[in-house]
Parts: C-alpha cells; structure tokens; sequence
C-alpha cells in the first residue's frame, strides 16, 4: 500500500528565480470541492467468507497435482487440488514477510520451494510448500539485483529469471537471492525490452520473454551462470509471417515444446510450435463463452492448460486443442451486487446507468442504489451484449452503449427499447476493434475510443462519421489502446492512452494539442489509465487504473490532488475501470475488482453494492 504523503505548497526565491514546491496529498480521498472533510456511508457490504477468486493473475502447476493461484488484488496464494477445491490460502495485504502488494508472478522447483514476485513491494519472496515464509529478495531501484516492478519469474537448474518490467531488463539469481547477472534496455533492437512480463523456459533451457510493450516474444539460449542467454529468435509483427498478439503477457510450454501466449487485450490464448509458426488460437466464442481476460497460464502434469481469466475471475482448465475441460465459477447479480461493473453514466434526472461487463445488461439505480431497472443479456442480436463496456446519455434522455466484443455501438431509449445498432468489427470507416469509452458531446457529437483500431472516431448523431484520428505509436496523436473518452464544454476531447500511460487532448476535429503523463505511480504519473471524465468546473479526472486511484488535473494538466489507494475500505479501491461526473459535481466510481460502485457528493461519499461472492472451486 502506498504510503500517505501530506503536501504543502511554497514559492522560494533562489538566485532570483522563483521555484514553485508542490507536495501533494495522496493515500486518501481529497475533497472535490471546499475544505469540509468529506462524510463517509457504506451501502451494502463485502462478503469474503464465501470461498473465491478476485483478481487471478499467475499460475504455477506443482508436481503433486495441485495448481497454485495467485490472486492479485486480495494479496494471496491459493493452492487447489485438481478438481479445484481449496487445499491452502495465505497472504496479505502488507509489506512485511508473508504479505503482498500486487503479485504479479510464481513459480516452483524441484524441491516444491515456492517463489512468489511481490511486484508492488519490488521484491521476490520464497515460501514452504505449506506458505511458510523463507526467504525473499530485492528492494526498489535499477541496480543490480534491485527492481522496478518485477513482474515473472522462471526456474530453470538453480537460476531464477526475473522480469524486471520497468527497469526493461531481465535479471537472474540463484535460489538464495544471489545476483548473477541483467540483461537487456529500454528499446526494440536486438537488445531492448519494453516492459517484459511473463517468462518461461523449457526444457532444455531455452528461455521465452513476453516483450508486452513491443508486441514480440522473445526466445533465447539457454541461461548459464553468468545470466540470461543469448537472443536468438523473436516471433512479432517484423518477424514472421503469424502477426503476434499486441499485448503478449503469460506463457507456458508443453512437452512437446508448444509455446501458449496469453494476451489479455484480444482476450486469446495462442499455441505456436518452436519455430514461432501458429498452430491454434483461441477466443472467446460458442466453444469458450467465459474466457475474457487471461493472463497467468500454465500446464498441470496431465497436461491441461490452466488459464486465470481476470477478467471473468475464473480459472479454466483446457485442452490443449483449446477444448473446454471445466470453469470453476458462478456470477451473483441480485440486487445491490454487480459482476464487472465498468461503464457509468448520469442520466438526466439524475439515476446512475452502469454497464454490468461480466452479466451482459445496463442496470439503472436511483441515486441512493436502489436498483430501478436493468436490461440486456448476453448475445449478438439488438438489444444484446457481449460485455458492454462504455456507457453515455444524449440530450434527449437515449443511452449509447459500447457493445465491446461484438465490436459495435448500441443506441436504447431512456426505458432500454432497443432503437439501432451501429458498426461491426474492422478496421474501415464505419467498423469497430472492441470499443471501448463512449462521450457525447453538448453539440450532440459521440466521441468513440476505437481501442483495437488504435483510433478516436467522431460521429454524427445521425450515425455518419466526421472524423476520425491516431493510430499505433507514441507520437503525439498516436495511441496504444485508448480506453477512455470525454468531452468539455468547448468540445475539446480528452483521451486516456491506456498504453502509452498518458492523456492526450484534440481539438473537436481531432488536431492534437497537448499532453501529460508518463508510466509510474508517483505524482502525476499513471499505470493503465483507463477512464476518464471532466468536472463541472472543468477539472479532469482520470482512473490511474493499475495504482487503484483518481488523479485530479487542470484542463493544462497540473495535478492538482490524488484520491485513494488499493483496498477493500471505502475510499480505497481495486481496479477502478469507469468514471461519470454529473453537472453538480457528483462522481461515481465503478470500483470493478471490488464489485461496488463508489459515489462522492460534495460533502458526502458512499458505497453502492457488495463484493460478487463468487465460487470458482468447489
């Protein structure tokens, strides 16, 4: 958990120069307007006693059969036997031995010693079969041996490889913490790395590196005791004939040298043989209807593919042809509880409209939480979703919905009627790539976050497209998966660059103009922001998504404070994936890993709904 950091502000003279100290308030919810603490009530509760998974992100497959999980946003372990019963649990939210702070990666050897990499604590730690803590390793910086958010980890005959994620290297150890040797830089050359995740390697040594931010897997010869490898091969878009996943993150290898590749953007796993050549991919579809967002993966010692899906908050068992085995979980969706909660919107009187990802409806509560009305289920025909995800109202009350992976938009009146359907999925004019955030603006034109397409679409009310801008890159005007979307009341647009970890800002006819915003969880800095809205004053809230918090900015960009921090209480939050202000200042929060909505009022601040109990294993 981030440490509360209280801030002042002064002007000093020095040499004549005046230098502005800015020190800024973060670990707790700020007040949106006025100097009145804000009043804080709970509506609904979470209820953790029901056994289950929150966040799974990595797997390791042990060799007595059992499959150790981590979930990531409850800060533990999870080992299950392999019909999926709970065998052990342990973690907790901390910083001292035995606690976690984001676990992104795990991995076992040969004497069932289990290495966890606690990312936001920038350390790996070492534990018993049983969860005792051993040992653990590394603290923050770049020099060797210390980290920036390590992110995987790899066993291969007494070496540890690590990812390095920010440092955008991988590192090597042996079993005792020890420091062998660091390999690789920021850049996309022979050697560069750009945010390396997940890592494996097979048996004879050979060595596989999810370069995510430059959309190759990267293979290298065996590791010796001086470190990682030589490269010798990369499976990307410049190097072989299969385009390659944009985001690759997990891997796991089979027997017979099968290379699996998660990639949680496209939501596909991929098998390719030893020469980088695809031989199956698998989406979510009829065969695989639960698979939304994988990420962790590994093979048990039958050689099933365990894949933790985050985004349904399941784990799936798997052929290797990609055939369905078994899907451990059951969504809840009363009243007063929420399954993937992302898309929120005012209406004009004042309801809260939230798009419920993970049941395929739009539920409508009045201001309080009293559930008032919902529509949808899952499917393809009008009226239908499959995960809507981006939500807004027009001046006369109709509700536009991203319909994301049937990659369309979808227009209701205020009742949920049906009344049309626009676009499909490509890459012309008119189609759509998983869209993702919707705006509209007071003139009536919708702002369409296109994420696949890499694009901003600005469409007319009657449904013709007036411009459309961006593309892959890092350059002004380009973007790497925009998520979020909103408008101000000069019509300007305001973008928040997912990928690229930064909000970008275009005139109404999209000409860039500025932006800020780099990766890293300091002060101004985001990890995958995804959300994005403008205040009533003119303020800009973004969703800095991967460190569980609200940043509040001057329309030039100047922070002016942070809100929250990652947990369970409120105020705190996990995952936070969508945003609406309302013309009195209110905000709402869909507080997705958490399963609530978070709503502040000027002077006074609550919690909608409970925690989804979910049983995932039983």
């Amino acid at each position: 958990m981030k440490r509360a950091l209280s801030i002042r502000v002064a002007t000093i003279i020095v040499l004549g120069l005046a230098v502005v100290s800015v020190t800024l308030t973060f670990g707790h919810i700020g007040q949106l307007g006025g100097d009145r603490p804000a009043e804080w009530s709970v509506l609904g509760s979470a209820d953790d006693r029901i056994p289950g998974l929150q966040t799974p992100w990595a797997l390791a497959c042990d060799s007595d059969g059992t499959t150790l999980i981590i979930d990531r946003d409850r800060a533990q372990v999870i080992r299950v036997d392999p019909e999926g019963h709970t065998v052990a649990r342990w973690g907790r939210m901390g910083s001292g031995p035995g606690e976690f702070n984001r676990p992104t990666g795990i991995a076992i050897d040969v004497n069932r010693r289990v290495y966890v990499v606690d990312s936001g604590n920038d350390r790996v730690q070492v534990f018993s079969a049983s969860g005792a803590p051993i040992a653990e390793w590394g603290h923050r910086g770049s020099d060797p041996g210390e980290f920036d958010v390590p992110y995987g980890i790899a066993i291969w005959r007494g070496t540890a490889l690590v990812t390095d994620r920010e440092n955008n290297r991988i590192q090597t150890f042996d079993l005792n913490g020890q420091f062998l040797n660091a390999f690789g830089h920021r850049g996309s050359d022979t050697l560069g790395l750009d945010r390396p995740t997940g890592i494996a390697v097979d048996s004879h040594g050979i060595t596989y590196v999810a370069d995510t931010g430059n959309a190759r897997v990267r293979v290298f010869d065996p590791p010796d005791r001086q470190g990682i490898g030589h490269p010798f091969d990369d499976w990307g878009r410049s190097s072989d004939e299969d385009t390659m996943s944009p985001a690759p993150m997990g891997l796991a290898i089979a027997r017979d040298a099968t290379v699996f590749i998660s990639d949680e953007v496209t939501a596909d796993v991929t098998a390719r043989d030893p020469t980088g050549r695809v031989t199956g991919r698998w989406v979510r579809g009829p065969k695989l209807p639960d698979l939304r967002n994988p990420i962790g993966i590994g093979i048990d010692r039958n050689g099933s593919l365990i894949v933790a899906d985050r985004g349904a908050r399941q784990v799936h068992v798997l052929g290797q042809d990609g055939s369905p085995k078994a899907s451990w979980g059951r969504a809840h969706s009363g009243s007063g509880q929420f399954v993937g909660p992302i898309g929120v919107a005012f209406d004009l009187v004042g309801n809260v409209l939230v798009a419920e990802f993970g049941a395929n409806r739009i539920r409508k509560l009045s201001p309080s939480g009293t559930p008032i009305a919902d529509f949808g289920r899952r499917g393809i025909g009008p009226g239908e979703f499959d995960g809507p995800y981006g939500i807004a109202v027009d001046g006369k009350g109709r509700i536009l919905v991203s319909d994301r992976d049937n990659s369309r938009l979808q227009w209701f009146e205020a009742d949920g009627t049906p009344i049309t359907v626009w676009g499909g999925f490509g890459s012309g004019t008119g189609d759509f790539a998983n869209p993702s955030g919707v705006a509209i603006a007071t003139n009536g034109q919708i702002l369409v976050a296109d994420t696949v397409n890499h694009r901003i679409k600005s469409i007319a009310p009657s449904g013709e497209v007036r411009a459309v801008w961006g593309r892959e890159g890092d350059a002004p005007g380009e973007f790497r998966y925009p998520r979020g979307v909103t408008t101000d009341r000069e019509g300007l647009v305001y973008v928040a660059d997912f990928g690229n970890n930064r909000v970008q800002v275009f005139s109404p006819d999209g000409h860039f103009i500025r932006a800020w915003g780099h990766a890293g969880d300091g002060p101004g800095d985001f990890d995958w922001p995804l959300g994005i809205a403008i205040g009533p004053e003119g303020t800009v809230l973004v969703l800095d998504t991967d460190n569980s918090r609200i940043q509040r900015f001057t329309p030039d960009g100047k922070l002016i404070e942070i809100w929250g921090h990652t947990g369970k209480e409120v105020g705190e939050f996990l995952w936070p994936d969508g945003i609406a202000v309302s013309p009195n200042g209110t905000v709402v929060v869909a507080d997705t890993a958490n399963g609530r909505l978070q709503v502040r009022r000027p002077g006074h601040s609550s919690t909608i709904g409970e925690m989804i109990p979910r049983v995932f294993w039983r």
